[in-house]
């Protein structure tokens, strides 16, 4: 199963660079002038974040390790233990 963390996590990064690219698109950012330029300034600052972010998500989010060693379960002689197994 897919970790839902993992995939927000790498499609942050790929909005990310998709808006750190777009100002150095010309044919992009001229059909984007309808924008003020400051705005189209901060978006490389955003897609800066959001790959930041997504780095975050996919490497620091991650799920517990369950432990795959088996349980040592005692094995008793009356009231005594004698030795362990794994259960």
């Amino acid at each position: 199963m897919f970790n839902m963390k993992k995939v927000l996590g790498y499609i942050s990064v790929i909005l990310g660079f998709v808006l750190v690219a777009i100002p150095k698109i010309p044919t992009v950012f001229s059909k984007l002038s309808f924008l003020p330029k400051f705005i189209l300034g901060y978006l490389v600052y955003i897609g800066i974040g959001l790959i930041v972010l997504g780095i975050i998500f996919i490497s620091f989010l991650k799920e517990p390790i369950k432990s795959k060693q088996a349980v040592e379960v005692p094995i008793y002689k009356g009231k005594q233990i004698v030795g362990y197994r794994r259960a």
